[in-house]
């Protein structure tokens, strides 16, 4: 099952849309450690840092890895139309270089 990834043999595509609203903050975080694209154990290094990171979400700050499960959460709640899902906005004041 996908909303904007297309279905394809072998490839989660529902995991695949659910994880995009995140794709800015990976993106923000090469953004921020260009300098270490070529060693590859420190970049992870600032992986592991980004989902301990606090962001703003519905209101609240959270880890990054506290706001994927609550997204998802959402998303399976609103399921039933019921309730709104809440997908995650990277704002202005989070993204700063």
């Amino acid at each position: 099952m996908g909303i904007i990834h297309k279905l394809r043999r072998s490839r989660p595509s529902l995991a695949c849309d659910l994880i995009e609203p995140l794709r800015c903050t990976v993106e923000l975080t090469v953004v921020r450690h260009l300098d270490d694209l070529q060693e590859p154990k420190r970049l992870a290094g600032h992986f592991a840092e980004l989902f301990e990171t606090p962001f703003h979400y519905r209101g609240g700050k959270f880890r990054l890895r506290s706001i994927i499960r609550l997204m998802v959460e959402s998303f399976a709640r609103g399921l039933d139309g019921k309730e709104p899902f809440y997908p995650f906005i990277l704002h202005a004041r989070d993204a700063c270089l």
